[in-house]
Parts: structure tokens; sequence; C-alpha cells
């Protein structure tokens, strides 16, 4: 079980570490804290990371990049209040191993009939990475009437990049008893990314739109929830787009 654990742990931080990411996964349900009550929760999770590339580099790498080149990791700590019986405020703290950032929020409670629930949710906040260097695949892969070119050969570029990152999202939940609540969502992610690659001044953005599923478990003032994102993300190397899976788990603590 150890081992298992350590690999998680090595799995989720394995890829592009030192690189800007910013979070994908809620870890919320369609339900609020209560006016007065509070929450403190940390989570381990794999995040949405930023490439950055000036033109002329873009133009060398291969639309086939791998996954992981957007994938990252965190582990956070985020706080909630409950400011109104509809309302509650956020504050979130990121860290991975090349940077981190925060995050500010609401969550307001948009129905609550018998076990189900909605709400809308937003935040924001800024994320940067340490000088890195990442490995990118170069060539293209191109057909034509004579030949087929595949990728090949990779690269080393480095970059430092920080963004402003806002989330908006719509979580609904329905509990199957006093422990059990699944959850899941529709979510959309807007980041403006701007930094160095290659000792050049370089601006970004991307329009990310996903969905999230998830199982809550409750044990009296103890929370604990495992879920899994699946985005459509701007893949900004190639000018297109990819769907990629996000997952993470949290513990919380009710005050």
């Amino acid at each position: 079980m150890k081992v298992k654990a350590i690999s998680l742990f090595m799995l989720v931080f394995g890829s592009g570490c030192a690189s800007l990411s910013t979070p994908v996964l809620k870890h919320e349900t369609g339900e609020t804290l209560g006016a007065g009550k509070f929450r403190v929760r940390g989570q381990i999770e794999t995040s949405r990371i930023h490439p950055l590339a000036t033109v002329d580099r873009k133009s060398t790498l291969s639309a086939a990049q791998e996954n992981g080149v957007f994938q990252g990791g965190f582990l956070s700590v985020q706080g909630a209040a409950g400011v109104h019986a509809k309302v509650d405020a956020q504050l979130g703290a990121y860290y991975t191993m090349g940077g981190g950032g925060w995050r500010v929020g609401t969550k307001y409670k948009m129905l609550h009939k018998g076990n189900f629930a909605s709400a809308v949710m937003a935040g924001y906040g800024r994320y940067s990475g340490k000088p890195s260097n990442q490995s990118y695949k170069t060539g293209g892969s191109s057909t034509d009437s004579s030949a087929t070119t595949e990728a090949t050969g990779s690269v080393e570029v480095s970059q430092m990049a920080a963004a402003s990152h806002i989330d908006v999202s719509f979580p609904v939940s329905f509990r199957l008893s006093p422990t059990v609540a699944l959850y899941s969502g529709a979510n959309y992610y807007r980041s403006d990314t701007s930094g160095f690659s290659e000792l050049q001044y370089v601006e970004d953005s991307s329009n990310d739109f996903g969905t999230n599923f998830g199982v809550k478990l409750t044990f009296g003032k103890i929370e604990a929830d495992a879920e899994m994102a699946y985005v459509m993300i701007s893949d900004s190397l190639s000018g297109g787009s990819r769907f990629l899976p996000y997952w993470g788990a949290s513990i919380a603590f009710a005050l």
C-alpha cells in the first residue's frame, strides 16, 4: 500500500513539475456550507500545464505532443466560509515543485430540493512557474502524393511564465445518503499567460471547457472525495485543441 501511495504521488508530480500550472478540479457539490460554517481542505491533483513557445519555435514542433506536456500536479489547501445561507467565500493556495499560486472565489447555491442541489461558482487566481527547460517533440506529420513524414526528434525549450486565471462552473449533486454524495458539473477556464521563452517575451491565452465527476464521503466533520475531469483544452503549440483527463482527491475538515 505504501508503494502504491508513493507511485501515485510521483505520477501526479512527474510530468512538467517545473512548468506553469493552473487548477482544473473542483471538489465541490451543489451544496453550500451555511452561514457561519467553515471548512479547510487539502488536495492532491493533476493540473493544467500551459506551454509557452515563440511563433518560430512552434513552427518546428510536432502537433503530436505527449499528453504529459499539458498535465502537471498540485498540492493545495483551500479554505471556505459560509457568509450567507446560500453563499460561500473561498481562498486557496496551490503548490507544485516548480511554482504555485493562489485563488479567491465564491459559490452561490441556486437550488436545493430534496437530495438534489445545484450552484454557480466563480474564481480568479494568479499562478507562476520557475525558469525551466521543457522537452517537446520536433518535426511534423504530413502526407502528400509522394511521401509521408513522421515526427522525429525533440528539443529543450527554456521558459518562465505567469498567468491570470478565471474559472466559472455549475456544480450539481445528488445525495444518496447522509454519508455519500455524487457530483458533477460544467466548467469553463480562461488563462492569460505571459513570460519568456528562449529569452523572448511571449503572450498567450487559452479557453478550456470540461466536465467533472466525483464522489464525496462525509463522516461527521470529516469529508473526503475522489474526482475526475475531462477537459477540451486549447493546444497552444499546435493551434488546435485536445481532450484530456485530470484526476485527484481531497480530505477536508469542517470547523
